[in-house]
């Protein structure tokens, strides 16, 4: 998983579900709700975060769902939100 344009070194939230929703928030929409779990991390110097990762042997195939809510100072309610993303595992 990849994410670009976000601000340099910008504080973000990576949110996981099972579920995609598609509720209007922070001027976007907001995919993964109810969300699962979340993860704080941060973009690189260039706006940045690749991500990857291989799934359990053992675990159930599922779909998940990811978003990231990004730390923007340069718009009026201070998050903007990546694309949602789909992910079919195995």
């Amino acid at each position: 998983m990849d994410l670009t344009g976000a601000p340099p070194n910008a504080p973000l939230l990576l949110w996981i579900s099972f579920s995609w929703s598609g509720l209007p928030w922070f001027g976007g929409t907001l995919y993964p709700y109810p969300p699962v779990t979340s993860f704080l991390l941060a973009a690189n110097d260039s706006g940045e975060l690749s991500l990857s990762g291989t799934w359990p042997a053992n675990v159930p195939s599922t779909d998940l769902f990811f978003q990231c809510l990004i730390e923007d100072s340069s718009v009026p309610w201070g998050i903007t939100l990546s694309n949602g993303l789909e992910a079919i595992a195995p």
